[in-house]
């Protein structure tokens, strides 16, 4: 799902991480491979313009939180795109 989004809208994917069907990040290992890809994506110099993942709850199990992180990489001038149904959403305070 995720391949064909960017594939539909000419995106080039320059990194990919695969987490577990059975749990959402924020248990256990996902949770700092996670950390480890926003550090990333702050940082100066980053490679990346957008973060695409399947949807909001593979990021955060609460609302809040998820919002958190798309303001983060906001600020960092990298947008957090879902796909659900066929659909993006493009979350942060610049999108």
């Amino acid at each position: 799902r995720i391949r064909a989004f960017c594939a539909t809208n000419k995106m080039t994917i320059v990194s990919s991480a695969i987490e577990g069907a059975k749990n959402a990040i924020g248990a256990g290992g996902s949770q700092r491979d996670f950390d480890e890809l926003l550090d990333r994506a702050c940082s100066e110099g980053c490679p990346f313009d957008a973060i695409v993942v399947a949807s909001a709850s593979r990021v955060a199990r609460r609302v809040g939180e998820f919002e958190s992180y798309a303001d983060r990489l906001s600020a960092a001038g990298v947008l957090l795109i879902t796909v659900d149904d066929g659909g993006a959403n493009l979350l942060g305070k610049g999108a």
